[in-house]
């Protein structure tokens, strides 16, 4: 169980509380904006923010004694609501509704085929991804514009428009292809299958690609899957010959 104890003054001095659970504002349980110092053990990550409600500053701590404000990296007697990292024991991903893991927080351990259904539709503003690749989709039912995220923080949507995700899922067959040798110019990441290249404005300008560990593929010379196939697994391709073509 993840767990932190919060102190009034530096170097863990003054009144302690330890804590299990989030806590979206001090004033309800310790005194507000008057923690100094920190001890997280082995086995917890955890959010501080510097505002109540999950806004504001934030900072994201694992194991560890922090004695001053600044070593949280937070201003001193700043601190205003805390949550921790869920146990991961299989594929991962933690949701959030503001920029930068602020605000509401939901946690996807599953396939999820409408946010709807969690109220979380097109509010998506920032992602950490746990375990395992994740599969993010413009639609319901995972249609639409798709983008995957490996593991890590993704604290602004670079990698997806703002408020535009509808469903998602963790996939760990992973293909990157790119538009010229050795992995440079423009690049591609998919999950599943793609049937025709010319929607994403990339037919016949595959040159190398990069399929992840536990993946094998299936690369086709037509749309529709026809013509000359090639079965890749996971490995490096710098160039079409190794792909087992011939440009």
């Amino acid at each position: 169980m993840a767990s932190i104890t919060v102190y009034k003054h530096a170097n863990f001095g003054g009144r302690s509380e330890t804590f299990t659970t989030e806590v979206s504002n001090f004033k309800d349980v310790f005194l507000d904006d008057e923690v100094s110092s920190v001890t997280i053990p082995i086995g917890s990550t955890w959010m501080l923010y510097e505002n109540m409600d999950f806004q504001g500053q934030v900072s994201i701590l694992g194991p560890g004694d922090y004695a001053t404000p600044n070593s949280m990296c937070l201003k001193n007697d700043t601190l205003s609501s805390l949550r921790p990292f869920p146990s991961v024991i299989g594929p991962t991903c933690l949701l959030f509704k503001d920029t930068h893991y602020r605000g509401r927080m939901v946690v996807a351990i599953t396939d999820t085929p409408n946010l709807i259904s969690i109220g979380f539709n097109e509010v998506l503003s920032s992602v950490i991804v746990l375990q395992s690749n994740w599969t993010f989709y413009k639609d319901i039912n995972y249609g639409g514009t798709e983008v995957v995220l490996k593991p890590g923080r993704y604290p602004q949507p670079i990698q997806f428009k703002n408020d535009d995700i509808s469903s998602l899922r963790p996939t760990d067959s992973i293909i990157t292809v790119y538009k010229h040798n050795n992995f440079l110019g423009r690049s591609e990441t998919f999950s599943g299958p793609v049937s025709n290249m010319i929607h994403i404005g990339f037919n016949d300008q595959v040159s190398s690609c990069k399929i992840e560990p536990g993946s094998t593929w299936m690369l086709y010379q037509h749309v529709d899957f026809q013509g000359h196939v090639s079965i890749l697994g996971a490995d490096d391709y710098p160039n079409a010959h190794a792909m087992g073509y011939h440009q």
